[in-house]
């Protein structure tokens, strides 16, 4: 679809907006009262229609305000891919309160540092985050509130001191507590690893949830779709997939977490159509052995990130599906590539989307020629860099430098304006969709006591993104186990962090101001020496 006229169609959604849809909590109530008996919400245990997820909203929010929470209060979400997040979520939307999703496997400093600097005074967890909470409960100077999810055969008694089980939220009165929340307010601030130092908080006020009308107009997306979700929730990916759908007066299938064996049986089982796959999900799936019915399934658009040139038309051919390849960041920005065969561009990133501009740089804010390789950067048409971290104005300055948010990756434009990948600029990895800051994994690696210092990098997977790769030098006389430093690894970070491959080495290439030159440890690459997690058949013990 051409600019002109995804811009006309948006103008065209946009007026036909009703003028009190300023925030997710209205544009969900009113939804619900059009979409009355309607599914909304399906997982493997419930479906949930418009009206009773809306109910429920309503419940929880009761709650929430008659613990405390107002207005531009901080609640922090550890929960799982299941209806309650969303209960917590937009109950806390209708009262004009800040959501703060926590990614669930998530521990130690990482977890406590983010719910300190939200502020949060409240959590929402599920009771197999708990034991993660006693840990870090004495480093949390402000929160008053813990809520607890169980199970049904867990009891109140093995919940932490204070704590209230959900389920009682769920007793509060069914009216709607939506206060006077404005397009312009806060409604969540999700953190992102940068490359170096501590997590970011990415703040997302209420106009974000105008996105979920223009998605569907570029990707013919409508009321008859079913989206399958995988993505966490407290992924950006996952929560604009959910709301597409509501905001579309369709239904959401949700997963609890992504499953190569259940995928396809999964689409066909909820008649799904429409999905997001992100990172090395691709690759898994057409590893998978073929099947007489892979093709017999009602899944017709996977939208993508990093879908491997290679694979992309037998991935559709054998599907029978047709995978949409984008560009976003929690940040911003958005560009799509709906028309990959038909223009010849497979293995691109698409133009910029009708609202954003963006260009390729060098490191002088040059803008580059066709073919030559620079930073991404992009500015809402008309609208400038929005982007905002969390009492982060120095971040917030650097990333919206120039008026223009850097992407921080690195890409190229051919002579037909259509954007490629090539890699990211600065030192952080991707792995498996979760990005990871090599300073926070070396910093939990150089905690271990027979460590001197160590170098996080990455390597190429075979299942596309990266694997983690840590160089170690031992303190003097001393030898390290890598199995030993494995078992450190899992106490004090999140499982997709914990390095696949351990390279022990002497000393570190140093530059003159003593910084490790890990270009060329990255050009040594997996050495003979190199340990291998894999390989040697170490099981990490997954929280999540």
């Amino acid at each position: 679809m051409a600019d002109e006229d995804v811009l006309a169609k948006i103008a065209e959604v946009w007026n036909s907006m009703d003028d009190a849809w300023e925030s997710y909590g209205a544009i969900f109530q009113d939804k619900a009262a059009t979409n009355t008996g309607k599914v909304a919400v399906m997982t493997e245990h419930e479906s949930i229609t418009y009206d009773q997820l809306d109910e429920r909203v309503n419940r929880v929010g009761n709650a929430f305000e008659g613990m405390g929470v107002q207005k531009d209060d901080k609640v922090c979400v550890m929960l799982p891919n299941v209806p309650e997040f969303l209960y917590a979520w937009w109950g806390n939307a209708k009262l004009g309160g800040v959501t703060v999703p926590l990614n669930t496997a998530l521990r130690g400093e990482g977890l406590s540092y983010i719910i300190n600097h939200s502020d949060a005074e409240t959590i929402v967890l599920s009771e197999r985050y708990v034991p993660v909470l006693n840990e870090i409960r004495g480093d949390l100077t402000q929160l008053k509130r813990i809520i607890v999810l169980g199970n049904d055969h867990e009891k109140a008694a093995n919940f932490p001191a204070g704590a209230v089980d959900f389920s009682e939220l769920l007793t509060a009165s069914p009216a709607s507590p939506m206060k006077e929340v404005w397009s312009e307010d806060m409604d969540s601030i999700m953190y992102t690893s940068g490359t170096t130092g501590l997590p970011k908080g990415v703040v997302h006020r209420h106009d974000r949830c105008y996105g979920g009308f223009v998605l569907p107009i570029m990707t013919g997306f409508n009321e008859h779709d079913v989206v399958y979700n995988t993505l966490p929730l407290f992924h950006i990916g996952g929560q604009n997939m959910v709301w597409m759908a509501l905001a579309t007066d369709t239904k959401v299938a949700m997963a609890e977490r992504f499953s190569a064996s259940r995928f396809w049986d999964d689409c066909r089982r909820y008649g799904a159509t429409y999905t997001l796959c992100l990172g090395a999900m691709i690759p898994i799936l057409a590893k998978q052995a073929e099947q007489p019915n892979d093709a017999d399934n009602p899944m017709r658009v996977v939208l993508s990130a990093a879908a491997p040139k290679t694979i992309w038309e037998a991935f559709e051919q054998r599907f029978g599906v047709q995978i949409v390849e984008l560009y976003s960041q929690t940040e911003g920005g958005f560009m799509i590539n709906t028309e990959a065969k038909a223009e010849g561009k497979i293995g691109s990133m698409g133009k910029a989307g009708a609202t954003y501009e963006m260009k390729v740089v060098d490191d002088d804010d040059n803008e580059l020629p066709p073919g030559e390789i620079g930073e991404l950067i992009y500015r809402s048409k008309g609208g400038g860099a929005l982007t905002e971290y969390y009492k982060n104005p120095e971040a917030t300055e650097e990333k919206t430098r120039g008026g223009w948010i850097r992407s921080g990756d690195l890409a190229y434009k051919d002579e037909d304006d259509y954007f490629f990948f090539v890699d990211r600029k600065s030192d952080f990895m991707r792995r498996r969709g979760e990005n990871i800051s090599s300073f926070e994994v070396e910093k939990i690696v150089n905690s271990h006591p027979k460590v001197l210092e160590s170098a996080a990098y990455a390597m190429p997977s075979e299942l596309g993104e990266d694997d983690v790769m840590v160089a170690v030098v031992p303190q003097p006389g001393e030898t390290v186990d890598p199995v030993d430093l494995m078992g450190h690894c899992e106490a004090h970070m999140a499982y997709f962090m914990i390095p696949r491959y351990v390279r022990f080495v002497g000393e570190f290439p140093k530059t003159g101001t003593e910084r490790t030159m890990k270009y060329q440890l990255k050009q040594e690459g997996v050495t003979s020496d190199t340990w291998d997690r894999e390989a040697a058949g170490y099981t990490i013990h997954r929280q999540a």
